[in-house]
């Protein structure tokens, strides 16, 4: 804590910060990975819980968004530019 500086509470205002910051899903996996890390100091077998599955995007959904795409350039080189 520098001189001067009234707030005794900046450690737990930056730890509270950093909590809201990152995701629940986030959050989950730093407390796996903790506990697996204790198992493996403690001898035990620890959790291992089953990778996720990868999303795939439809032939249809990159279809739209291509035509997206080509329609937004299409304006774009209607009016002359040369970036969006």
């Amino acid at each position: 804590m520098k001189s001067g500086d009234s707030d005794g509470n900046r450690l737990y205002a930056t730890k509270d910060w950093l909590e809201q910051s990152q995701s629940a899903a986030g959050r989950a996996a730093v407390a796996a990975t903790q506990k697996a890390r204790w198992a493996k100091i403690k001898g035990a077998n620890p959790v291992v819980k089953a990778p996720a599955k990868k999303r795939k995007m439809s032939a249809a959904g990159r279809a739209k968004i291509s035509a997206a795409a080509k329609a937004r350039w299409a304006k774009v080189k209607a009016t002359g530019k040369k970036k969006l």
